[in-house]
């Protein structure tokens, strides 16, 4: 079974965007998201706060991240975001025990 890549982008409450644990801007994000496609990648996306109203800045990434139509995950809180070192949470791993190797 294949994994397909995986990029995860956060939007923190201040409005910073993170692309993979690095501050990315929107213009950057829109130039990222072509080259995750063709590689086929998923994003994984997260945004602090997300009981609450979003702010411009998390409703400009979130657009850019569904017009992409790259597979988005939605992630509920920090650590579901985070995941494990494949980018998958256990329910989701391999059965083919390969990730241990």
């Amino acid at each position: 079974m294949a994994i397909a890549p995986l990029a995860r982008d956060k939007v923190e409450r201040s409005g910073k965007v993170l692309l993979d644990g690095s501050p990315v801007t929107l213009a950057a994000l829109r130039k990222a998201l072509p080259a995750l496609k063709r590689s086929r990648a998923r994003i994984r996306y997260y945004r602090e706060g997300a009981r609450s109203e979003a702010t411009k800045q998390a409703l400009a990434v979130w657009e850019l991240v569904m017009d992409s139509g790259l597979p988005v995950e939605l992630c509920d809180d920090e650590a579901q975001f985070r995941g494990d070192a494949l980018g998958l949470p256990k329910e989701e791993k391999p059965d083919d025990d390969i990730w241990w190797a």
